[in-house]
């Protein structure tokens, strides 16, 4: 329930069509715009909403690779949903991650920004910069350079 679903996929010569989920709430980078920071009880409610969607996509051996507001949306009654699964990645220990960039800066763990190699814990890695930013308005780390 915390992930946006696709039900139908198709195509004509010109256009690849998702039927998707209709999420009427926005996202969540609207949110944080309108309202700059929530308090306590609305941030953890929307991490436990993103912390259920994770547990699910980890369970499945998925890492999203790419959490940060924007692909975050809400349905029409406030339940936060997981979406844009375009960089997404199987996480497969004996493989060597470490080439792989992806993200937002903003929202990238250090590990990526490093070249090392990752697995799930860094969509949690960034979960947590955007639970900072719930509360405080800002993110973390903000400098010129990564």
């Amino acid at each position: 329930p915390f992930i946006v679903n696709m039900h139908y996929a198709f195509q004509d010569r010109e256009n690849l069509y998702l039927v998707m989920d209709y999420l009427a709430g926005g996202d969540l980078r609207y949110h944080i715009c309108r309202y700059r920071k929530f308090n306590e009880e609305v941030t953890r409610f929307f991490v436990a909403c993103l912390v259920a969607g994770l547990e699910y996509i980890h369970d499945k051996n998925i890492i999203h690779r790419d959490i940060k507001p924007e692909n975050l949306v809400f349905d029409a009654r406030g339940y936060l949903k997981l979406t844009d699964f375009g960089i997404a990645r199987e996480w497969v220990p004996e493989i060597d991650n470490s080439n792989e960039t992806s993200g937002t800066p903003g929202y990238m763990a250090p590990e990526v920004i490093m070249g090392e190699s990752v697995n799930y814990l860094l969509d949690f890695w960034s979960l947590g910069v955007i639970g900072y930013e719930f509360l405080t308005g800002n993110l973390p780390f903000n400098d010129e350079t990564p």
